[in-house]
């Protein structure tokens, strides 16, 4: 069997990997997750539990199909559903739940798409799919080798990083910012945890679960899971800034939290929560260098403007803040390394698994068949052992052909012959024998 700690010994059951040395088990996993070495889907073998919140499990995994490590985020909004694991790793949410559940359930998927649009930039971990098991979701990702801003200033009790030390990992966290305001979005999670230092160099915005549409306002008022670093704006008494008017989150609500990261990155002092510096205007926040003097004036003198209370006094956007940090550079030059190509979305309009999408990213294939070993498996006896494939190519095109199946696929209501590769197109409707209909989107 395949170690499930490094992923690339083999172990007996009960034994030790010749790789890594671990053993086959896992003695600290939360007793809500799913159990070492479970098989979801019959493709994902599950393995260590990388990460636990009050809405999601994170678990490394390994995939059968592609032979390589990936990570599986499963909703599991234990303190606010409440749900239970029967034997079999279904969930049962509590009594007069459900409908809340439902809301997560959009919530996770909207993550899960909205992180899959990003794939072509590398500040961002790939999303590969996303699927329906247990009563629940998941969605399948990049594993990520490295560690959090979190962790690692725990590795150092807590003691300031060198600004100059600092600058390649910050750079790609500004390039994602400024990614998805462009895009009209918001991150809106901004914390130490949410940025991930790679081993190979750089780093990758993670967690999206709070990312909201900034150009409407509307459900801007979920959970802030981090209070340490969110804006005056995003608290429910965020308004009474402005005379008693709601002030809107913005870009410069991710700038805020940006912000307090970097000060406590390079000063090893937290910024007071914004609701006590709300309460207490008294509280005098010193700039950057008057508490470490070893950050450069001209980045203390950014981050300081990037802390203030009062939105209007602080940037506006991200590439201005970034030309006052790194005076002379174009960070956002290279900002995407990877060909932008469209990503398409196979979504069920009817049939096995109505409302779910999957995303076909450039080079990926799918099977869809009534065998597991297929992408998308589905049990209709109408649908053949290996039914019709869809090919994603590097130039953001994408394809569909039929295997020969007994009850063929219809594109736009006409039969395909086997074999052949059809160009498909946004709104292009298939049909797999009478029962399974699918629309790209």
């Amino acid at each position: 069997m395949i170690c499930l700690h490094c992923m690339q010994g083999s172990v007996a059951t009960g034994g030790v990997c010749p790789v890594c040395r671990h053993p086959d088990e896992d003695k600290t996993r939360p007793p809500h997750a799913l159990p070492w070495r479970y098989e979801l889907r019959e493709r994902y073998i599950i393995g260590k539990v990388v990460g636990s919140g009050g809405f999601g499990i994170t678990y490394f995994a390994y995939d059968t199909r592609n032979r390589k490590k990936v990570a599986v985020k499963e909703l599991f909004p234990k303190t606010a559903a409440q749900p239970e694991r029967t034997p079999d790793n279904s969930l049962v949410i509590c009594e007069g739940q459900n409908d809340f559940f439902r809301v997560m359930a959009l919530r996770f998927r909207n993550e899960a798409e909205t992180l899959a649009h990003l794939n072509n930039h590398p500040e961002f971990p790939d999303v590969y799919g996303i699927l329906h098991a247990n009563g629940t979701l998941y969605y399948i990702m990049e594993a990520l080798d490295g560690k959090d801003l979190k962790r690692i200033m725990a590795d150092r009790s807590g003691a300031p990083i060198p600004w100059q030390s600092l600058c390649d990992v910050i750079k790609p966290i500004f390039r994602a910012l400024d990614c998805i305001h462009q895009k009209g979005m918001l991150h809106r999670d901004i914390s130490p945890d949410n940025i991930f230092v790679m081993n190979a160099g750089g780093a990758k915005l993670i967690d999206f679960g709070s990312i909201r549409s900034y150009v409407s306002q509307e459900e801007m008022t979920t959970n802030i899971m981090h209070q340490q670093y969110a804006a005056p704006e995003q608290l429910p008494q965020g308004g009474l800034m402005n005379g008693g008017e709601l002030v809107p989150q913005m870009t410069y609500t991710d700038i805020y939290s940006l912000s307090v990261v970097l000060y406590y990155i390079l000063t090893g002092v937290k910024v007071p929560p914004a609701f006590q510096r709300f309460i207490n205007p008294q509280v005098i926040l010193r700039a950057p260098n008057e508490v470490n003097s070893a950050v450069p004036p001209y980045v203390s003198a950014a981050i300081y403007r990037g802390v203030q209370m009062n939105p209007a006094d602080r940037w506006q956007n991200v590439r201005d803040y970034a030309a006052a940090l790194f005076p002379g550079e174009d960070i956002f030059r290279a900002n995407i390394t990877r060909p932008q190509t469209r990503m398409f979305r196979l979504v069920c309009t009817r049939g096995a698994f109505p409302g779910q999408a999957c995303p076909i990213r450039p080079g990926l294939r799918l099977t869809i068949g009534r065998m597991s070993d297929n992408s998308i498996a589905i049990p209709d006896k109408q649908i053949s052992r290996y039914h019709c494939e869809l090919q994603g190519t590097p130039d953001g095109k994408l394809y569909l052909r039929d295997l020969g199946s007994a009850n063929h696929t219809y594109l736009n209501g006409q039969p395909l012959p086997p074999g052949n590769w059809y160009q498909l197109k946004f709104g292009d409707a298939i049909r797999l024998g009478e029962s399974q209909f699918l629309e790209i989107q």
